[in-house]
């Protein structure tokens, strides 16, 4: 109902469109805050303050403690990434040496498949060679 009553105002005083939109919005403003006052305890006693000092203290202690607690973790994550990387380092480093290794292990296999082979041919041919003599 103000806020029609300052429209009405605005009018009366010949204002403009703007100057009423403002008036509005800082009503609303100032009713909001109203509000938000009503919301909030109006007196709170001796004993209740001390009583909020006293938690707001302890939930500090609890927060501090918990932040050293979490800074102690973080340190020792970090030492255990540092060490997971240089594990997987030697591990990449053994892979890759062990790699080397199978092919290397595979060409001798594949040298001595073909030395069998040419060996069994050339029996075979010493054998035919010796049933036509």
């Amino acid at each position: 109902m103000e806020t029609v009553r300052a429209v009405l105002a605005g009018r009366d005083s010949g204002t403009t469109g703007n100057k009423r939109r403002r008036s509005t919005s800082q009503e609303e403003k100032r009713r909001s805050s109203d509000r938000q006052k009503d919301k909030l305890p109006k007196k709170m006693s001796k004993d209740q303050l001390e009583s909020l000092v006293k938690r707001m203290e302890e939930t500090l202690s609890e927060m501090e403690q918990l932040k050293l607690h979490c800074g102690k973790q973080s340190e020792e994550l970090s030492q255990l990434v540092v060490e997971l990387r240089r594990e997987n380092q030697e591990l990449v480093e053994s892979y890759n040496q062990l790699a080397a290794e199978m092919k290397e292990a595979k060409e001798i296999i594949d040298q001595l498949q073909d030395t069998k082979h040419a060996f069994n041919a050339k029996e075979r041919q010493a054998q035919k060679l010796s049933r036509h003599l």
